[in-house]
């Protein structure tokens, strides 16, 4: 309502210049846009958020727009307990997952809870070229099909500071290697962080 009023307001003020008027609107639109965004992290943080706004679920046969309370008590942990710059690899991509979660490429779940760069994630909205996509989705399968030496190599190689490993992704990591220790872990979600 308050959005609508100022558009209101400043199309009355403007009515003679056509250009200010579409650019005031637009301005204010996208004000609004942030306000609501803004408005829902913080409700997120705080866990007031609908279970339905979230496609929250516990689902056993969960969709990619859904997250297990599993998940987002992970996330939650990555945000209160990582650095604000630390990049995260997430199994959503990898080959060894389970084909029905690794199609979409709009998914930014994780990033939007845990407010940490993703390795891959949501490449749809970006402007990454898709040769670069590629190159994250195969870095990301040799990641995850490794271990020991060889995973820390590439894990430290491409900066990545902490690994997801989900439970509903079949996922078989397994990092055996005492610079990637397990930092965080619950039923349906591992954390390992890479030092």
């Amino acid at each position: 309502p308050l959005v609508y009023l100022a558009i209101k307001y400043i199309s009355e003020q403007l009515s003679g210049n056509k250009w200010k008027s579409i650019i005031c609107v637009a301005l204010v639109s996208l004000f609004g846009l942030h306000l609501f965004v803004t408005d829902m992290s913080v409700q997120l943080k705080a866990g007031y958020a609908s279970r339905n706004l979230l496609g929250y679920s516990e689902s056993l046969s969960p969709s990619l727009s859904n997250l297990s309370s599993d998940e987002v008590e992970g996330l939650r942990w990555l945000y209160e307990n990582s650095p604000t710059d630390a990049v995260v690899l997430t199994d959503r991509r990898s080959n060894e997952a389970n084909d029905q979660y690794t199609d979409d490429c709009r998914f930014f779940g994780y990033s939007a809870i845990s407010e940490r760069q993703m390795f891959i994630e949501g490449f749809s909205y970006s402007s990454v070229s898709q040769e670069k996509v590629k190159e994250k989705i195969d870095i990301t399968n040799r990641i995850y099909s490794s271990s020991g030496e060889a995973a820390w190599r590439l894990l430290n190689d491409h900066e990545i500071d902490y690994v997801i490993v989900t439970s509903r992704m079949n996922t078989k990591f397994v990092p055996d290697d005492n610079r990637i220790h397990c930092c965080f872990q619950n039923a349906g979600m591992t954390i390992y962080q890479v030092i």
